[in-house]
This record gives structure tokens, sequence and C-alpha cells, in this order.
């Protein structure tokens, strides 16, 4: 057998495209999540919405707004401007 060659080309893909591969996957997970505390996602919703209550409790009812905000800001930040400030008050929101 011959070795193998290597390519020429790389498989590095454009800035623009991965920022879009990763909202879109930030979107579904959002959206399973939210079907999932309705017991509409099937047996991976279930599992899904017992793993966010493990982790985190009754705060898990947010944490789809918080993921379909963080895929607006990926896809257009210029739109959901994330500062220090806003970071800073979401964390004292939450505290006990």
């Amino acid at each position: 057998m011959s070795p193998r060659r290597r390519s020429s080309e790389s498989w590095s893909v454009h800035p623009d495209t991965r920022r879009g591969i990763v909202a879109v996957v930030i979107f579904a997970l959002a959206f399973f999540l939210s079907l999932g505390f309705f017991h509409a996602a099937g047996a991976f919703g279930q599992v899904m919405d017992d793993g966010m209550a493990q982790v985190f409790g009754w705060v898990r009812f947010f944490i789809p707004f918080f993921l379909l905000a963080w895929g607006i800001y990926i896809v257009a930040p210029e739109k959901l401007p994330l500062r220090f400030s806003n970071v800073l008050g979401i964390r004292c929101q939450f505290q006990k």
C-alpha cells in the first residue's frame, strides 16, 4: 500500500460560516430545551429537562432565553450589544 498523500487543501471554514453554524446549533438547543419543559421533545427532551433541573434548578426556565440571546449576539452583534455592565446586572439578578 502506498502512503496517503496529504491534500493541499485545508479544511478551514470562513469565520462567517463558522459563526452561522454555531448560531444554528445554539438555536436548535434552545428549541429542544423549550420543548423539553413541556414534555414534547420525546426521550431526548426528557433527559435534557431532567439534567437541566439537576444542574440549574428553577433557573433552567431562563436558559433557552439566554441561548436565544446568545445566538442573536453571534449572528448580529451590533443588534444586541454585550457590555460588562449588562453581564454584571444579569449575574447580580440571580444571586441569593
